[in-house]
């Protein structure tokens, strides 16, 4: 633009708001953005306004790095209320649902049946899915659960709708049958994710109630995903007990959040650093 005004160029390098007197009329030959003013000539002396972009002071960057912590702080504390908020996507995952029909249909108490399918769950190989209301041990959750050594060896599986990508905790709890001694594969029962094993479970318990025993997966989602159920013992109609099958969208680790919020605190830091 030809402004060849010291006090100008000082102003432009300090990249501050700064009022500006020029008495040169031969020093400006007009005005456009970012200068207020427009295409004008000067007679005299004449005081104008840079409006462009401004160096943040330090107290600027202290008010960035407070709302760094803050982000960081509201993070970790959101993250498991998010987590829980979505919820168990596994459906009838304590199995107090008998039918697929409308409404709930459940097991009556002291009683067990074995079904082709129930509430969320298909039978893909044997006999069926034999749901117990306390009958040869009691329930973890509600009043009943599933053995999967039915007639046979058995098999059920539930697809699920997840996101690509995503990491998940598959759990559940697993008992041996009380009262039986063996075998000792009698019990056996295998679960799967999308057709691969993730585990193989089993034991004697030859006497008592249930001894339930959480057991928990990473597993990874691809949008529409099939978890299994087994009976692999020995085909006699006594397996092992399952119950309060779950699947929730996965928490990172304490360390992962400490990681994260190290990296924008460190952000900041540099950032404050480039431009003292």
């Amino acid at each position: 633009m030809g402004i060849r005004n010291p006090v100008f160029l000082a102003a432009r390098r300090q990249a501050r708001v700064q009022q500006i007197t020029v008495r040169d009329r031969r020093a400006v030959r007009g005005v456009t953005n970012p200068w207020d003013g427009g295409w004008r000539g000067f007679g005299g002396a004449t005081t104008f306004r840079f409006t462009g972009p401004q160096r943040p002071s330090s107290t600027d960057f202290r008010t960035m790095n407070k709302t760094l912590i803050a982000a960081v702080l509201a993070t970790l504390l959101a993250a498991p209320t998010m987590a829980s908020a979505a919820g168990n996507l596994i459906d009838n995952g304590s199995f107090e649902d008998t039918s697929t029909a409308a409404g709930v249909q459940t097991q009556g108490a002291g009683s067990w049946h074995v079904y082709t399918a129930i509430q969320g769950w298909a039978t893909v190989s044997g006999a069926g899915i034999e749901v117990r209301n306390n009958v040869a041990g009691t329930a973890f959750a509600g009043a009943s659960f599933v053995e999967l050594d039915s007639y046979n060896n058995s098999a059920m599986t539930q697809t699920v709708a997840t996101t690509a990508g995503q990491w998940y905790d598959l759990s559940f709890v697993y008992s041996p049958r009380p009262g039986v001694t063996g075998p000792a594969d009698t019990n056996n029962i295998a679960v799967a994710w999308n057709g691969g094993t993730l585990d193989t479970l089993g034991g004697i318990k030859p006497s008592g109630d249930h001894l339930w025993v959480n057991h928990s997966y990473r597993v990874l989602g691809t949008g529409s995903d099939t978890v299994m159920f087994s009976a692999i013992g020995k085909n006699d109609s006594y397996g092992g007990s399952l119950d309060a099958v779950s699947l929730t969208a996965a928490v990172p680790e304490p360390g992962t959040y400490a990681l994260m919020a190290a990296g924008l605190l460190a952000v900041g830091f540099v950032a404050r650093r480039r431009a003292v």
